[in-house]
């Protein structure tokens, strides 16, 4: 076979510093396309979005050429720069991120979940959301 076929999918999340709950409708209706724009401009694909407040859910796709890490790090210090330079003069993401493989089996669901995160975060605090995706991955939360 002379060719490499890879299909990886992330759902990656990652939050505010202090779980600031800076990222209001507003700023995330300027936000959620200057990401995509960022992702566009490194090869990343952006199959879904969103966010409660707080916290930002992504599923991307990328090259097998590019870490998750390195991913993760251009995407959050790109649109930290710009919000601070636009409309959220103190802004930060915290440190660290959540991510975990999607199967092509498993992408519909996902999207759907990100999809409907503000519906969700009406019953669920982001906390025990975090706490429930790392169990059902078999990850350990730091103590």
């Amino acid at each position: 076979m002379a060719r490499n076929y890879v299909h990886m999918r992330f759902h990656v999340v990652f939050a505010t510093k202090h779980r600031r709950r800076t990222l209001t409708p507003t700023v995330e209706k300027r936000l959620f396309p200057y990401l995509a724009g960022i992702a566009r401009n490194h090869d990343i694909n952006t199959l879904a979005m969103n966010g409660a407040g707080d916290h930002v859910h992504l599923l991307l796709g990328f090259s097998p050429s590019a870490s998750l890490s390195t991913v993760v790090k251009v995407l959050k210090c790109n649109s930290s720069r710009w919000l601070r330079s636009t409309c959220v003069r103190r802004f930060a993401w915290q440190g660290g991120f959540a991510a975990f493989s999607v199967s092509r089996s498993s992408e519909a669901h996902v999207v759907e979940y990100i999809r409907r995160q503000k519906e969700h975060h009406k019953r669920t605090s982001f906390d025990d959301e975090l706490r429930l995706l790392l169990r059902l991955h078999d990850l350990k939360e730091d103590a």
